[in-house]
């Protein structure tokens, strides 16, 4: 794992492409919401998915990426699940 300003709450949208576009298949990162409205605004395209764009705590986005372009491909939405041994459910 690896910690990366690049990711964090108001950082440069520009700079995160750049990132997302260099890390290896296969990678995940984790930012926060306002980052992935930004991103939404700028990936190439948004294909298949199953109702409007997401950006609820939790969520996952499944980007998929050909030479430098980027596609929002899948987004899965978290309601529960575990902290620990203790069950949470997410606010939505």
């Amino acid at each position: 794992m690896e910690l990366n300003d690049i990711l964090a709450e108001g950082a440069s949208v520009e700079a995160m492409l750049y990132l997302l576009r260099q890390l290896p298949d296969g990678s995940v990162a984790c930012t926060h919401g306002d980052m992935l409205g930004e991103l939404a605004t700028v990936v190439d395209s948004v294909d298949g998915l199953d109702g409007p764009i997401s950006f609820d705590k939790g969520g996952v986005w499944v980007l998929t990426r050909n030479g430098d372009a980027l596609s929002l491909v899948e987004q899965m939405r978290v309601t529960s699940g575990y902290v620990g041994d203790r069950p949470v459910k997410m606010a939505g």
